[in-house]
């Protein structure tokens, strides 16, 4: 169901309770619990014209009430633990670009 507004930044995102009503690529805020262990990979990027330097990009996977989550940097979650998410629905997953739990807040700037 389709809540209030709220804004992070100057972006504004709806306060939903039910994630399947909401379309594809709406802005979002929700709450929810982690279902399993998050998984945390690096991936190293492409080194163009033989440059020695590589650069690894940190991506965090998890589902929370049964919705694919990706965090694009590190996010030190556990099973079980109650989060609200903010971020955009995508066709099948949720990039989240905040997240919120009782003991911080992880945000991309």
């Amino acid at each position: 169901m389709l809540g209030s507004k709220e804004y992070l930044g100057e972006i504004e995102y709806l306060i939903v309770s039910d994630y399947d009503e909401v379309p594809t690529g709406s802005r979002i805020r929700f709450e929810g619990v982690v279902d399993s262990k998050p998984v945390i990979t690096h991936t190293p990027s492409i080194k163009p014209f033989n440059i020695q330097v590589v650069r690894y990009f940190v991506n965090t996977r998890f589902s929370v009430d049964g919705v694919k989550v990706l965090y694009e940097g590190p996010a030190f979650l556990k099973k079980d633990q109650k989060i609200t998410l903010w971020g955009k629905k995508k066709y099948d997953h949720f990039l989240a670009v905040k997240i919120e739990c009782d003991d911080f807040i992880i945000q991309l700037d």
